[in-house]
């Protein structure tokens, strides 16, 4: 099978998962004739969601029925240990479908709308959700575990996350971070040898509570300063300060790209 078009995405950031959770409800509701969508957590916290802006009154009003009802209708999939149910209102009709560990997918359709016509959909965006809600990476070899509908969706889905995040700037900062951070492996494998390079990298980085993709601009110079303590008690007062000035010009340079 062939999806042309991936681009690779993790969800170690917080930020980055509920945009990938926000945008495949938004993708449904585009193939569909689904109106409102609601992703739920195990303590009844709405996770996700999207609510059109013009909703209708009889809508609205059904939407926070479904709100109201959130226990009830989780209560009954679980005690019935089933993976879908349908509700029937007045105004409209909503499907409940089980979410990867518990979480609840509730689609709200007009009453004109067929269910039936939109359940494939449905099928294919509680997979995705699943996928993202485990924070599995999207990438193609994990495209290939799944049928053709929903690698496609997939693939569409990274796309159009991508481009947001890189607009957003989120995609090209962790860019220059590891840009950065290589330069700063370097400039420690030519003064104390990789070894010793790879242990005071791990241990500052883990010291200051920071991922290798996420370190903000505020903490390049806190990182310096440590980074420069560490290779004294290495290396020398000498080596810590040839070391201290390369890493800062390095720094120096990334707060412009910043």
């Amino acid at each position: 099978m062939q999806i042309p078009g991936v681009r690779d995405v993790t969800f170690e950031d917080v930020a980055v998962l509920k945009h990938a959770l926000d945008f495949e409800l938004r993708i449904m509701i585009e193939k569909s004739d689904i109106v409102v969508a609601l992703l739920v957590g195990l303590n009844g916290e709405v996770l996700a969601s999207y609510v059109p802006h013009d909703l209708s009154s009889d809508m609205y009003r059904l939407l926070n029925l479904v709100r109201a009802n959130i226990p009830f209708l989780r209560k009954e999939i679980t005690i019935g240990r089933i993976e879908q149910s349908i509700a029937r209102y007045g105004a409209g009709n909503v499907v409940v479908t089980r979410v990867g560990n518990g979480e609840l997918l509730l689609s709200v359709l007009n009453k004109d709308s067929s269910v039936t016509r939109n359940l494939p959909q449905i099928y294919t965006t509680a997979q995705i959700l699943s996928h993202i809600s485990n924070q599995e990476p999207i990438t193609k070899g994990k495209l290939v575990e799944y049928g053709e509908d929903v690698a496609e969706e997939l693939a569409e889905l990274t796309r159009r996350l991508y481009s947001e995040l890189e607009a957003k700037g989120t995609v090209g900062e962790k860019k220059k971070n590891e840009e950065v951070l290589t330069k700063f492996k370097a400039i420690l494998d030519s003064i104390v040898g990789q070894a010793e390079s790879d242990m005071i990298m791990v241990t500052n980085l883990n010291q200051l509570g920071i991922r290798t993709k996420q370190v903000l601009p505020a903490q390049w110079r806190q990182l310096v300063s440590q980074i420069r303590d560490s290779v004294q008690a290495k290396a020398g007062r000498h080596y810590a300060e040839i070391t201290e000035t390369r890493l800062l010009d390095v720094v120096v340079k990334s707060e412009e790209m910043f």
